[in-house]
């Protein structure tokens, strides 16, 4: 648990060391005259590498594998590749579907979810709470 916390720790300073190389690179270029490119360059900084960075760390340094070699390498390119091929499968299998399936009109959508949609997801809630009454589940 104390590992956690301290990596937790490590990772706040990293954000203000990150903050700080920040102001540091904005003060050292040229400001230009119009503020709505500087607050843009400061906004797509913020909004995009420094989540970005967070998420490399908690996903990556949480579990130990920055020095991982052999197996545990080869074990998380495995899954990267597995987790990618994944997320395109089901790109392809949206897209497919919608250019399959003909378009609904409004009243049609609008029968689909009232008529059939509603009484199954209440259906849906009953037995769910009928078997965990019971103890089924």
């Amino acid at each position: 648990m104390l590992g956690k916390v301290l990596l937790v720790g490590g990772i706040l300073v990293g954000c203000v060391i990150g903050i700080q190389l920040l102001k540091w690179h904005l003060s050292n270029r040229k400001i230009w005259k119009d503020d709505r490119k500087r607050e843009g360059l400061v906004l797509s900084f913020l909004f995009g590498w420094i989540p970005a960075l967070i998420a490399l760390i908690l996903l990556v340094a949480w579990d130990g594998t920055f020095g991982a070699t052999g197996a545990g390498l080869l074990g998380g390119f495995i899954g990267f590749l597995v987790l990618m091929l994944k997320t395109l499968f089901f790109c392809w299998l949206f897209v497919w579907v919608r250019w399959t399936l003909p378009r609904f009109r409004y009243d049609q959508l609008m029968d689909l979810g009232w008529k059939l949609l509603v009484p199954v997801g209440l259906l849906n809630i009953v037995l769910t709470g009928i078997f965990v009454k019971l103890g089924i589940w």
